[in-house]
């Protein structure tokens, strides 16, 4: 569990983060007015729809956004420094070393024409310029054997294409803990694995929190899946955040209509298919590049009124640091 926050300074602070992209139809509003803390072994889960702006998220923080996209807005610190003050240089020796990314679709992450060897000098050398080969194919070995690679010496002279797509996501986390980082982003780390592998992704990411004292930012489409492993959820839409809490709390009891929604259609892990009714949301995401507005849920949300429509929610918060955007009349 996350240590308490009378006591501690959170590790990540994003505030008031906008994303805009500049592509030929116009300007694409990926993120808007989105704020959230990461606090040292705490592990946030940022979950939403695909298209919701989790990932642009995610490749903002560590300053990776295409050169068409860029930061319009709000401001993003780690343990109090802005990361968007940074010049490229120390942006590079924090990457990394500070924070560490994990990418989703784990084998489009390596190159094929270099085995796994390759890989781990490169990403080692790039903070620890003065280790020597035995330094590196040392700690190459240990890091494979902590997430699990079985006969480490054999397998770190294979090719990407010798591992399946889960014992890659193993190897890119170990690559992700090559520098010791304190904070791990989780972008989508289990996309494109079956259920199995899934749950043996988020068990070995449970344990090296743990073991690691790390934080983590997980980022994903599937509510359920985070719903055992996280502290604190945000709910994202369209770009915004519209609930933040507690797991226990809104899995218990969600307050947004959105947060709900998003529970009535995830798979129960271990209950029978007869027993459990999914509902789908219907409509669609609103037009990223004309926003209306009010909430951006409001097209497709079974309570709106007409308040909804005309402006966004302002916060409504709980002595409980829980926090959602609603109306007056739902709170």
């Amino acid at each position: 569990m996350p240590p308490d926050r009378k006591a501690t300074a959170p590790l990540l602070t994003v505030k008031n983060l906008a994303i805009d992209f500049n592509t030929p139809q116009g300007i694409l509003h990926a993120v808007r007015d989105l704020s959230l803390d990461v606090y040292p072994q705490q592990l946030l889960a940022l979950v939403g729809e695909s298209g919701s702006g989790k990932s642009v998220t995610a490749h903002a923080i560590l300053r990776l956004l295409p050169r068409n996209g860029q930061v319009t807005g709000g401001d993003i610190c780690y343990k109090g420094n802005s990361l968007l003050a940074m010049d490229e240089d120390e942006m590079r020796q924090l990457r990394g070393k500070g924070i560490a990314i994990i990418f989703q679709e784990p084998g489009r992450s390596f190159d094929p024409l270099y085995p796994i060897s390759r890989v781990f000098q490169e990403t080692i050398r790039a903070h620890n310029s003065t280790a020597s080969k035995e330094e590196i194919y040392n700690q190459s070995l240990a890091l494979l054997g902590e997430v699990g690679i079985v006969n480490p010496q054999q397998r770190i002279v294979n090719y990407p294409h010798q591992f399946s797509g889960g014992q890659l996501q193993r190897i890119n986390i170990a690559l992700a803990l090559a520098s010791d980082p304190q904070l791990l982003i989780a972008d989508e780390p289990t996309t494109a694995l079956d259920l199995t592998i899934q749950a043996e992704i988020i068990a070995l990411l449970s344990r090296l929190q743990l073991e690691r004292g790390l934080a983590i930012l997980f980022i994903s489409h599937d509510i359920a899946l985070v719903g055992n492993i996280a502290d604190e959820i945000a709910i994202m839409y369209a770009g915004r955040i519209l609930e933040y809490g507690s797991c226990k709390t809104l899995f218990q009891h969600p307050h947004h209509p959105y947060s709900a929604a998003l529970l009535r259609s995830a798979i129960t892990i271990g209950q029978h298919h007869s027993r459990q009714t999914l509902q789908a949301i219907p409509g669609t995401v609103p037009d990223p590049y004309h926003q209306d507005s009010g909430c951006p849920f409001a097209p497709r949300c079974p309570l709106v009124e007409e308040l909804c429509r005309r402006a966004l929610p302002a916060w409504q918060s709980e002595k409980t640091n829980h926090r959602c955007r609603l109306s007056g009349s739902k709170v």
